[in-house]
């Protein structure tokens, strides 16, 4: 019995993982599309799953980290491995939080040092893009 509820945990986990995994994936093609139809993007280019490469008007290449923070009662988040491993290649880190990563209720932009391995939501306030991605300037 004992093995049963040991493998029943690790398998939600990994559900769950997968999930998070699957739901910033979501969230950076959502932020891809949005970016692309900016005036000041000349390119935007999902890589590497959740990783978009911006070239700016202004003839500057932005790689961002996308991540996607679900909305729940918790005041923190723990990033996953792959995440960590992929904030020393970005230069910026967009963050999407809400219910729905294809509909996200909040986006957050800050420099990858301003982020660690546990995302604290009241920390993030002062990082909100207050306009569409649309319009927002890079």
């Amino acid at each position: 019995m004992l093995h049963k509820i040991q493998l029943f945990f690790l398998f939600s986990f990994l559900f769950i993982s997968f999930l998070s995994a699957q739901d910033n994936e979501t969230f950076a093609g959502m932020a891809c599309k949005f970016i692309s139809h900016n005036r000041a993007v000349l390119h935007c280019e999902l890589q590497q799953k959740q990783t978009l490469v911006i070239q700016t008007s202004d003839g500057k290449e932005l790689k961002l980290l996308c991540l996607w923070l679900p909305q729940t009662r918790e005041e923190e988040c723990r990033l996953d491995d792959a995440a960590v491993s992929l904030r020393q290649k970005v230069d910026k880190v967009l963050i999407g939080y809400g219910q729905t990563a294809g509909n996200p209720l909040f986006c957050y932009y800050l420099p990858t040092k301003k982020i660690g391995t546990i995302v604290k939501i009241d920390k993030l306030k002062k990082y909100r893009i207050p306009l569409s991605l649309c319009d927002y300037r890079f």
